[in-house]
């Protein structure tokens, strides 16, 4: 399932964040995988030793025999995939650096917007009021989620 994961396509920052979360997983599990699979492979080979030949199933004997080398796989193209964002992460960064300035922007025009047309302006009926407040409430939620996008794209970089 990882090794499909890895496969995502980097086109944006959310993809670029998906990758790289799953590369920290795969450092965060490189540590304490060894530990895990030594015992299993361990026990493998006491059943094999003391148990009389095929009792333990073909199939299962088989992914047993591939079980490190799957592993070793998978973290060596996980190596070759951070080389290779390490090498375009510049782009993304600058693309990153000028959406952010674009936002500063698109928030002081939506709170100018919100300041001279919102529901609290004089006159306007209650109806009319809550109308605004929803499109100004969901137009800040397209702000927020943008705002979390960006802020996890700095922190990507920052790493």
């Amino acid at each position: 399932m990882t090794t499909n994961k890895l496969h995502v396509e980097v086109k944006d920052l959310d993809s670029l964040r998906f990758v790289m979360t799953i590369l920290r997983e795969i450092r965060e599990r490189e540590s304490s995988i060894e530990m895990e699979l030594t015992p299993i492979l361990d026990m493998y080979q006491m059943l094999e030793h003391y148990l009389p030949g095929g009792l333990v199933d073909k199939d299962e004997m088989d992914q047993k025999t591939i079980m490190r080398p799957s592993w070793r796989k998978l973290v060596d193209m996980a190596e070759g995939i951070a080389d290779t964002l390490s090498q375009i992460q510049g782009q993304y960064k600058k693309q990153l650096i000028l959406d952010v300035r674009e936002f500063v922007a698109d928030c002081r025009s939506f709170r100018s917007d919100f300041e001279d047309n919102g529901p609290q302006q004089p006159g306007i009926p209650p109806q009319e009021a809550v109308e605004r407040l929803r499109r100004y409430k969901d137009e800040l939620g397209i702000r927020e989620r943008k705002m979390e996008m960006y802020v996890a794209g700095a922190a990507e970089h920052a790493l």
